[in-house]
């Protein structure tokens, strides 16, 4: 299984919130540049310092998206499908208006595909937000190694609905061996 592939287990699973704790953050906004590019796929990256700009056009920044409680606000609000890469967003999430903010995306069931990734270097997710959020982890005395820890999700088989609960398979990213696990809760509606 190639990134690629790996890529696409996180995007096509059912939970609607990541965090993908890694010291790269260059390396995986490379990696869903590729993405959004070979797919159509909308993908957007924000940070705190330039606000929300949709990956293949950095040079246009999305207005009154420079907090991330207007950045939330805004995914919420918006009418299509799209993944939303947020970094350096571990300060924001001690404020329980943002937590409340991010469940809420949670419950959203509009039929419009909002994934909300997560990047930075997460020591500690906030309990109300545990059971709601996948965690991808780069494990830092293995640094080869990336784990994943989902909500619980399952399949139907005749569909060929992916899952990524239960699973455990070593993967090649970026040339270099991970390791994929997933356990957890699904969180209630």
């Amino acid at each position: 299984m190639d990134a690629t592939n790996t890529l696409q287990q996180i995007i096509d699973s059912t939970n609607r919130i990541a965090a993908l704790k890694t010291q790269e953050t260059d390396r995986l906004l490379a990696l869903f540049k590729r993405y959004s590019l070979t797919t159509g796929q909308a993908v957007y990256d924000w940070s705190s310092q330039c606000g929300l700009y949709r990956i293949g056009v950095e040079h246009i920044f999305i207005p009154r998206t420079r907090s991330p409680a207007d950045v939330l606000a805004y995914i919420a609000a918006s009418r299509h499908d799209g993944i939303y890469l947020l970094r350096e967003f571990e300060p924001a999430l001690s404020k329980p208006s943002i937590q409340s903010r991010l469940c809420s995306l949670c419950d959203i069931d509009d039929g419009i595909r909002r994934l909300v990734l997560l990047i930075g270097a997460y020591s500690h997710l906030p309990a109300a937000l545990q059971s709601r959020i996948t965690t991808v982890r780069h494990n830092v005395r293995e640094p080869h190694v990336l784990a994943a820890t989902a909500p619980q999700t399952s399949a139907d088989p005749a569909l060929g609905t992916p899952t990524i609960a239960a699973r455990r398979s070593t993967v090649s990213l970026a040339r270099r061996p991970y390791l994929i696990a997933s356990t957890g809760e699904q969180p209630g509606p």
